[in-house]
Formats: structure tokens, C-alpha cells, sequence
């Protein structure tokens, strides 16, 4: 079972206050724009400048870019740990983690708002599968620091299917049902599909985030 949780920042970046029990994310709704030939320069000179050899992928029709780092932190309520989970500014998604015929209409309307905000993450999950630990994008929180650090847990697809349907309940999100089961029943050819664009999302996450974040600033 999993509570989101509200959070508050002060001073240093990942210093956090659990302040209550409601779902927590950077911002109302991710950042995303359709991929075109600009952003993919952008984000092959950041990934030069950091020391990455990986390339973004290709422009193509249905692809679309986070301009800005988002964020979701929630609580496991068996074990009362806070978990920050973050998507890096240039992760490139085109909804395939969510089968066509079980996506929300609001998703084919729409490439924002609380929909967005749970397939999001939801996407990331389905990309990178066993390297999450590797990529430091998860996060346990020390209520001793009060401070985040890098954790090791590989989440399972029924862990990424889990976290999608606990999003959309947190959102409100109209047939949230419906779509938690397509993605959970018939999301196994998109979970195990050989994704060409992991080891760049990767790269992103290794990048400093003022570097990854510098689109249009």
C-alpha cells in the first residue's frame, strides 16, 4: 500500500519535510513538447559536454520531450519510507508503455495534465527496467539526514504497473481502471521490447540537472 506524500524543500535541494498525506510531484504537470531536430541537438551537445558518447534518438511523428526534471516522492506505508523517483529533462516518450487500444482518451487529447503525470513515470519504469538502480533516478529518504540517497530496489513491472494505478488514484484520473488493467494484462510486449533509447535516458540521469535543464533558459 502506498501513501503520496506532500513535500516541502528548504535549503539544499534534497533536504525534504514530510508534510502530509497527499501525492507530491515537482510541478502539476510534466513539461513536454513534440521532439523535433532543435531538441536533439541540444541534447547531444549536454551529453557531449558531460562526458556521454550516447546520442539522442532520432526525430520522429509521436515523439515527445521533458524540458524540465520531474519528480514524484511518495511513502510505502509498510515500511514508512519516503521514495523520490526522477525523471530526467530530456527523457523522450511516446506512450508505448501503455497499449494503443487501453490508452485514456485524455491521453490521445492531451500531453499534459494528471494522465501525464502517471504515464510519465510509468514510461521511464518500462525503459530502463533492471538498470533503475544503476541509474540513481530512485531514491530512499534518511529520517535521519533528512536527506535522499541512491537505492538499490529493481522494481518489477507489477511494481511499474502499481506505480502507474497508485498515480492516476492520487490524480483522480477518469477510467483509471481500465487502463491500470490493459497496461497490467497485455503491457508484457512493450515491457520486454529491446527499447534503443535506454542507454541515453540513462546518460541523462547521470548528468548535472542545471546541465539537462537548460532549454530555453
Amino acid at each position: 500500500m502506498t501513501t503520496f506524500l506532500e513535500v516541502a524543500f528548504s535549503g539544499d535541494p534534497n533536504e525534504v519535510h514530510v508534510a502530509g498525506p497527499l501525492m507530491w510531484t515537482s510541478r502539476m504537470f510534466p513539461l513536454l513538447e513534440p521532439y523535433t531536430e532543435e531538441h536533439r541537438k541540444f541534447f547531444a551537445n549536454v551529453l557531449d559536454n558531460e562526458g556521454h558518447d550516447e546520442e539522442p534518438p532520432p526525430v520522429e511523428d509521436g515523439l515527445f520531450v521533458l524540458l524540465k526534471d520531474f519528480v514524484y516522492v511518495w511513502q510505502n506505508e509498510v515500511n514508512g519510507v519516503a521514495y523520490r523517483l526522477t525523471i530526467p529533462a530530456g527523457f523522450i516518450t511516446d506512450d508505448a508503455s501503455i497499449p494503443w487500444l487501453f490508452q485514456n482518451p485524455l491521453m490521445r487529447m492531451y500531453k499534459d495534465g494528471p494522465i501525464r503525470v502517471a504515464s510519465l513515470g510509468h514510461d521511464l519504469l518500462y525503459q530502463i527496467k533492471d538498470d533503475l538502480p544503476k541509474s540513481g533516478a530512485f531514491e530512499g529518504f534518511n529520517a535521519v539526514t533528512k536527506t535522499f540517497s541512491i537505492d538499490r530496489y529493481a522494481f518489477t513491472k507489477a511494481d511499474d504497473d502499481k506505480f502507474f494505478a497508485k498515480v492516476m488514484k492520487a490524480y483522480n484520473v477518469r477510467l483509471s481502471t481500465l487502463t491500470y488493467y490493459g497496461v497490467h494484462l497485455f503491457g508484457f510486449p512493450a515491457y520486454w521490447r529491446n527499447d534503443p533509447t535506454r542507454g541515453y535516458t540513462m546518460a541523462l540521469c547521470h548528468t548535472r540537472r542545471e546541465a539537462r535543464e537548460g532549454w530555453n533558459r
